[in-house]
């Protein structure tokens, strides 16, 4: 991993598209997970492919307002061979499927789901080592990034997060459902080379999570290049760290293109911003006749607008004055930054 203190420039929200796909090296510690439930065994930590993909884009109500959202999926096998489980030698295979629901506007998390399934093989038969559900929603939605990064940028989440647990095991404890408030704490610490198999992420944006006692529990690195993460690395109470590396990507074609432009880069509060919508196609020709949908989703706003024969349409909105759910740790009170978006609807093209 290789690194720099400086950033080299804004970072702003990728537009992502239906059947977009990244693929990552994958391991699992799963040691404290089984010494913690009193299971000898030799293991500590099992590999996999793990394969993410953007699986549709729909609407969602969210704090009462309507929401676009992208559903997207992690499904993936990690094994390991002559593995020694309470005195037994055989195969573990771990099966795990996780389903993200995430806020178009700023890829903050909404909800969660994993479903881990263990099976421990010894010569023909089959163990059933764990069937397990478990449920994250975040309220308001997690900001795991607070666009645009930029090196030295810091925020703060507060929400409730509420984890409900099912599934069955005869080797593990199966927590009680909770709901807590919680606070967490983000800085991008730096810029550089995360080290993972994929060699186009030398650009990746290091963005280190701290608990409510600022000591670090997590990370991971942004790739602007791919739209997403380099490496992700998540703990899941349970007992299990599972750490994602970045091996290959693959992104639909962009026959369409949209793009925002607005009279500013930083648009003063309570204004009425003048802003065009232009879309082109692959080559970069202008579409017209096309019918897009404006949301401006922290004051529930939305219109529908059709471009002209250059590709443009045009739009004059209030910027209203709603605060960040997300401050700063400097400025505990601060104005956000909401984005907009335009779409297609009907083809469901961002």
């Amino acid at each position: 991993v290789s690194s720099s203190k400086s950033s080299g420039g804004d970072v702003d929200v990728p537009s992502l598209r239906i059947g977009d796909k990244w693929i990552y090296d994958a391991f699992m510690d799963v040691g404290t997970l089984l010494s913690d439930n009193g299971v000898s065994s030799n293991i500590q930590t099992i590999t996999g492919e793990m394969d993410m993909e953007v699986i549709d884009i729909l609407t969602m109500t969210v704090e009462n307002q309507s929401t676009l959202v992208y559903k997207a999926e992690y499904e993936g096998l990690f094994e390991a061979n002559g593995v020694q489980l309470d005195g037994n030698t055989g195969n573990l295979d771990v099966g795990y499927l996780e389903t993200d629901y995430i806020r178009v506007s700023d890829l903050a998390m909404i909800s969660m789901s994993m479903d881990i399934e263990v099976d421990f093989t010894v010569f023909i038969f089959t163990v059933d080592v764990a069937d397990i559900v478990i449920q994250n929603t975040y309220e308001p939605p997690l900001e795991s990034y607070d666009f645009p990064l930029r090196v030295g940028d810091t925020w703060t989440n507060n929400y409730t997060n509420n984890v409900t647990w099912g599934g069955s095991s005869d080797y593990f404890t199966i927590p009680d459902d909770t709901t807590a408030q919680s606070t967490s704490r983000h800085s991008v610490v730096s810029q550089g080379d995360p080290g993972v198999p994929y060699s186009g992420c030398g650009g990746s944006y290091n963005i280190t999570t701290y608990n409510q006692t600022w000591s670090p529990e997590g990370f991971l690195w942004w790739c602007p290049a791919v739209k997403n993460n380099a490496w992700r690395s998540i703990y899941i109470d349970l007992g299990m760290t599972v750490d994602f590396k970045l091996k290959s990507v693959d992104l639909v074609t962009r026959n369409t293109d949209i793009d925002v432009e607005f009279a500013y880069p930083a648009w003063p509060l309570d204004t009425n911003l003048s802003t065009w919508v232009n879309i082109t196609d692959g080559s970069g020709n202008p579409l017209g006749s096309q019918t897009i949908e404006f949301r401006y989703e922290c004051v529930g706003f939305s219109a529908m607008l059709t471009t002209a024969s250059n590709g443009s349409a045009f739009i004059r909105f209030d910027t209203a004055h709603a605060l960040d759910p997300s401050p700063s740790w400097i400025s505990p009170a601060e104005y956000a930054s909401h984005g907009v978006i335009a779409w297609i609807s009907g083809s469901k093209t961002l």
